[in-house]
């Protein structure tokens, strides 16, 4: 991903697909949503923005090829979200990288060039929804790692924890609905009611809910 002004030339992502999905039936990157994988709904969105994709997963296998993809372990196995981001951001190429859940199928790129744009001087670029931190739509560089470690390694596994102790951007929702109006970057499939409403979303937004 490049983005003009941004003071940076290119972005990995990293998408976390080591949930088990319970209420689903199964690991949630491969559920079946429009004909396709969940997980491939994620990478389309992202995919001509991405100069490598990092997926972070102990189990997972792809049922299809991407050539920008690489499967990666977790280095913190029960480390959760903040285990998944430092094992992307570790492996990552790149300084920066934008990270996701396998979940999330309407990722607006839209979004994700305006979070690169305000992120010059800071650790991490967060956006805020219902005033709670997004941190699984979210950009961090690697200046993070040193803090996302330490926490694991005393088992303190909750992000907004680790953030505190960066220089983070707070992205406001007003700033998002410039770009996003009916913040569908936002929206993860959870259960099968979370489905339902993925399908009528698509029916009411047309094009910028498809891929």
């Amino acid at each position: 991903m490049r983005v003009k002004g941004s003071g940076k030339e290119s972005f990995s992502v990293i998408v976390l697909a080591g949930g088990k999905g319970k209420r689903l039936g199964g690991n949630k990157a491969l559920l079946s949503f429009m004909g396709r994988p969940l997980i491939e709904h994620v990478l389309k969105r992202v995919e001509e923005l991405a100069e490598e994709i990092l997926i972070v997963s102990d189990e997972l296998k792809l049922p299809f090829d991407h050539p920008k993809v690489l499967l990666i372990p977790d280095v913190f196995p029960q480390g959760g979200p903040l285990g998944g981001i430092y094992s992307g951001l570790n492996a990552s190429k790149n300084e920066w990288a934008f990270a996701f859940g396998c979940d999330m199928p309407f990722i607006q790129p839209s979004v994700l060039k305006l979070i690169a744009l305000v992120s010059p001087g800071f650790d991490a670029v967060v956006p805020l929804i219902g005033g709670k931190p997004q941190p699984l739509h979210a950009l961090y560089s690697k200046s993070c790692l040193e803090a996302f470690r330490g926490d694991l390694e005393k088992g303190l596994l909750k992000l907004t924890r680790s953030l505190s102790l960066l220089k983070v951007r707070y992205l406001s929702q007003e700033e998002i609905k410039a770009f996003d109006p009916h913040l569908i970057s936002f929206f993860n499939i959870n259960s099968p009611a979370d489905l339902e409403k993925a399908l009528n979303l698509i029916a009411q937004l047309g094009n910028q809910g498809k891929n």
